[in-house]
C-alpha cells in the first residue's frame, strides 16, 4: 500500500448530547449548556485516496455522520466508554482512521493478512495497526500522527484502529443489493467501526447480535436495514473483516 497524505482535519464527529455538533451553537443561536456529563468522542481521519470515491460527493459527511452515531447509540456508546477508562492512561476520547481505497489496495492487504485472493469490501484493523514497513503500515502512521494531534488538543486519545474500503467492491454490492451506494458505504463504516470496538460475528449469534445493533444505529441515520429478509449468517460475505494484526 501506497504511502498517504493525512487529509483529516482532526475535528469530532460526535454530536452534543442534544443531537447538535459539540461545541456548536443551538437553533436559537445561544450556547447550549455544558454537558455535565460529557460523552466521549470519536475523531476521524479520513484518507481519500482514490478519485473514484468522487462518485460519492458526500462522502466525508456520510462518513462522519456514521461514527458519530456509532460514538452516541447507547450500546456502542457503553462499549466505547469501557474501552477508553480500560486504556493506560486512561483515555478521554477515541479515534479512527477511514481509508477509501481501490480494490487493488484491499487485495494486497486480504492476501498479505488473511491469506485470501482477491479484494473484499472493507477490513478492519484494530489497534495496534500494522507494524512500520509492511504493506499496510501508512494507515498505521496516519493513526498515530492523528492520535497525537488529537491528544494534544483534548487530553489522552485512544487510537481504535484502521476501517479501509475498496471502491470498486463497494460500488458493485450496491448495484447487486439495488441499494443507494451512500447507505452501502455507511453501513459498512458502522460495521467496521463496531469491529474495531470488538464486536465480531464468527457464530451466528453473535452475527445476530451485531446485525441487531447495526440495523438500530443504521435507523438513526435513516438507513433501511441492510439484512431485511435474511437469517443471521456467521462470517456474512456483505460484512467486513476484522484482521488481527501483530
Amino acid at each position: 500500500m501506497t504511502t498517504r497524505p493525512n487529509q483529516s482535519d482532526g475535528t469530532s464527529v460526535a454530536p452534543s448530547a442534544s443531537g447538535h455538533s459539540a461545541g456548536g451553537p443551538s437553533p436559537t443561536g445561544q450556547d447550549e449548556p455544558a454537558d455535565p456529563e460529557p460523552k466521549p468522542r470519536i475523531y476521524l481521519d479520513l484518507i481519500d485516496e482514490d478519485e473514484a470515491w468522487g462518485a460519492v460527493p458526500d462522502r466525508e459527511m456520510l462518513i462522519r455522520a456514521a461514527v458519530a452515531a456509532v460514538a452516541t447509540h447507547p450500546a456502542s456508546a457503553l462499549t466505547l466508554l469501557s474501552f477508553l477508562t480500560d486504556a493506560r492512561p486512561v483515555a478521554t476520547d477515541a479515534e479512527a482512521v477511514v481509508v477509501l481505497t481501490t480494490d487493488d489496495e484491499v487485495a494486497a492487504l486480504n492476501h498479505q493478512f488473511r491469506g485470501k485472493l482477491g479484494p473484499t469490501n472493507v477490513l478492519s484493523f484494530p489497534a495496534p495497526s500494522p507494524p512500520p514497513g509492511a504493506n499496510a503500515s501508512a494507515s498505521a502512521i496516519a493513526s498515530a500522527s492523528a492520535s497525537a494531534r488529537a491528544g494534544a488538543e483534548t487530553g489522552p486519545t485512544l487510537a481504535l484502529g484502521d476501517i479501509v474500503l475498496a471502491a470498486e467492491t463497494v460500488f458493485r454490492e450496491a448495484r447487486e443489493m439495488a441499494t443507494k451506494v451512500e447507505h452501502h458505504l455507511q453501513h459498512l463504516v458502522v460495521h467496521g467501526l463496531l469491529h474495531l470496538l470488538d464486536y465480531d460475528h464468527l457464530t451466528a449469534e453473535d452475527a445476530d447480535a451485531m446485525e441487531r445493533l447495526e440495523t438500530d444505529i443504521l435507523a438513526a441515520l435513516d438507513v433501511p436495514d441492510p439484512y431485511a429478509g435474511s437469517e443471521p449468517e456467521a462470517m456474512s460475505p456483505v460484512a467486513a473483516t476484522r484482521v488481527e494484526t501483530p
